[in-house]
């Protein structure tokens, strides 16, 4: 069927480093067959398709990660998935730590690897912090297992998240690039044999950056982008929803921290480049989708720090007409009346 095929090729384009056909596969294919053949259910498990594969241990990994990440799009992923994905990640970045991956995989994916570990450490935490008398009492106690095993541990989480940036030695590399003046690419010097550990490694400082904002810890958060300068175009532009990400939780950092001008460029560059993004667009409904998100929070976070601070000499001229019209206007005008509830929102 068409899911073992995927499978197939996915598995001969790895192999063959053909990292264009690779991108299309995990940004087009694999979205559109999980709409249309899996949209209720779990693709095929990696026992079922492990022989199509020569059970390669390296890919079955990387296929656990799509696996896991389709059955966290699904209403309400069991405790047992999300304990089995926690044990994927562990396997997947501890062969990429110990191990030499000899394979080129699309940035747009690694990003994504540690963008989706960021959101089910956080979906793990939401899902805990539920009503406790809404779990059956097998539930309970496997979530008491789990939680002993540290699975989604904040600590173990960034650990992870530190050792893939160690190992990379991209804050090496970035700091070396800032001397010379050289650019972001320079976090892919010798990387002949593989490009995933040095892209893992400069997309977990993104990730790092996330997860601080999600403990509340936005010295770290801002501390952890310092190799990364901001104020100009760096590697993680090429990939959209990075671009995003790095801009948003940036600008959240600033504005906990009350450096509200500092937020109002990263939030501004934020929405610039969603709509940069939109722009002849070829991925799938569900990447837009997130984009758009992304791109609504950072106008909301915007519009509440223009209502503090009114620096909108620091705003692109696209994003400042956009809030002084529609929708936004009469949120900007609530908020710079002093209307607090609004600020909650």
């Amino acid at each position: 069927d068409l899911a073992r095929q995927f499978v197939s090729y996915l598995y001969r384009h790895i192999r063959e480093r053909n990292v264009p056909e690779i991108h299309v596969m995990i940004n087009s294919s694999f979205p559109k067959l999980s709409e249309r053949y899996f949209k209720a259910s779990a693709w095929p498990s990696p026992e079922a398709v492990a022989a199509l594969v020569d059970h390669d241990h390296v890919f079955m990994l990387l296929y656990k990660e799509l696996y896991y990440r389709h059955i966290y799009r699904q209403p309400a992923p069991l405790i047992e998935h999300r304990v089995a994905s926690w044990a994927n990640y562990q396997a997947l970045f501890g062969v990429i730590l110990h191990g030499n991956p000899n394979m080129f995989l699309p940035p747009s994916w690694l990003f994504s690897m540690i963008d989706e570990f960021a959101y089910q450490f956080q979906s793990f935490q939401h899902y805990r912090a539920k009503d406790a008398s809404s779990r059956s009492d097998e539930e309970t106690a496997v979530l008491a297992q789990a939680q002993q095993e540290n699975v989604w541990n904040p600590s173990h989480v960034l650990n992870y998240l530190q050792a893939l940036v160690d190992k990379s030695e991209v804050v090496e590399k970035l700091k070396r690039a800032n001397a010379t003046g050289r650019g972001d690419a320079s976090v892919l010097e010798n990387a002949h044999i593989s490009n995933v550990l040095p892209l893992l490694g400069y997309y977990s400082l993104v990730g790092l950056c996330r997860v601080h904002c999600l403990l509340g810890d936005f010295h770290s958060a801002l501390d952890v982008l310092s190799p990364i300068h901001l104020s100009r175009p760096g590697y993680y532009v090429r990939v959209p929803a990075s671009h995003a990400s790095v801009l948003y939780h940036a600008g959240f950092a600033y504005m906990a921290s009350r450096r509200y001008v500092d937020a109002i460029r990263c939030l501004s560059g934020a929405c610039v480049a969603v709509s940069r993004a939109r722009v002849g667009f070829r991925g799938t409904p569900s990447t837009l989708e997130a984009l758009l998100k992304r791109a609504e929070q950072s106008y909301a976070l915007l519009a509440c720090c223009l209502a503090l601070v009114p620096r909108w000499e620091a705003v692109d001229q696209a994003v400042a007409t956009t809030l002084k019209t529609d929708v936004w206007a009469t949120r900007m005008s609530r908020l710079e009346g002093g209307e607090e509830g609004l600020f909650d929102e």
